[in-house]
């Protein structure tokens, strides 16, 4: 009987952990659910380590941000701003990318001729909050600014992004000003500061069309992989359980 019940409990217990994988590639990589993409520190010409750097028109540093004063606020936060959340609901409303910017589709033509605007799917929404001095520097004519995010990017893999800063049109970010490190991590030049939008291809992050804002895969497998051992644990208790009682009925 003891046989029995271990061989059982072993079995329940492989069919769960092997479906682990399969139940968490069903869920879609949520932007409702994401932390903030992380902000890299970088250094400047002198070597001094900042989280932004904002250049004239002709390349030149204006000034460098130090990362404490660097926040990045995503759709999730409490703290998302009425413009973050609008931003949100014209990307969940829409059909498709090219319905809120048009411009995508040309940009994605410039990059390959593999994807189709039909692929593509937001991974990450937030927005750049910047000490007054700085966001005015930025302000200026021609002025832009580099932030490093570590996105756990493939150098090679298709990464695009667009900004909402009007609250009614979208624009691409110069796709010159997207560069992927060898590290995973990658540069990006803003000219404004608003909305930012990530775009990758649906492909790359296992997108379940029917599913609704959902919880990150990570944390599926550690509820899931949670469940497994209380039931593991569970089942165990009741076999040493049993056996006592067996035990002092004779069997």
């Amino acid at each position: 009987m003891k046989k029995k019940l271990s061989a059982l409990l072993l079995t329940a217990a492989l069919v769960c952990v092997s479906a682990v994988p399969a139940f968490a590639d069903n869920f879609t990589p949520s932007v409702t659910q994401k932390e903030a993409p992380k902000v890299v520190a970088t250094k400047t010409a002198d070597g001094t380590e900042v989280g932004a750097i904002i250049y004239d028109k002709d390349g030149n540093k204006v000034e460098g941000i130090p990362m404490d004063q660097i926040k990045v606020v995503p759709i999730s936060s409490s703290e998302a701003s009425d413009e973050l959340k609008k931003a949100n609901d014209e990307i969940k409303n829409a059909a498709s990318l090219k319905d809120i910017c048009p411009e995508v589709e040309t940009t994605l033509a410039g990059i390959t001729s593999d994807v189709k605007v039909e692929d593509l799917v937001v991974s990450d929404l937030f927005d750049v909050i910047l000490p007054e001095e700085a966001q005015k520097k930025l302000e200026e004519d021609g002025n832009t600014i580099t932030l490093k995010f570590d996105l756990g990017a493939k150098q090679g893999e298709l990464l695009m992004s667009m900004v909402n800063c009007d609250g009614t049109k979208w624009e691409m970010v110069d796709q010159k000003g997207i560069n992927t490190n060898s590290d995973g991590t990658v540069d990006v030049t803003f000219d404004k500061f608003c909305p930012v939008a990530f775009i990758k291809d649906s492909a790359a992050v296992a997108v379940n069309p029917n599913g609704p804002a959902s919880p990150q895969t990570s944390d599926i497998n550690m509820t899931v992989v949670a469940a497994v051992a209380a039931m593991i644990l569970a089942g165990a208790c009741a076999a040493f359980v049993m056996t006592g009682k067996n035990r002092k009925a004779g069997f």
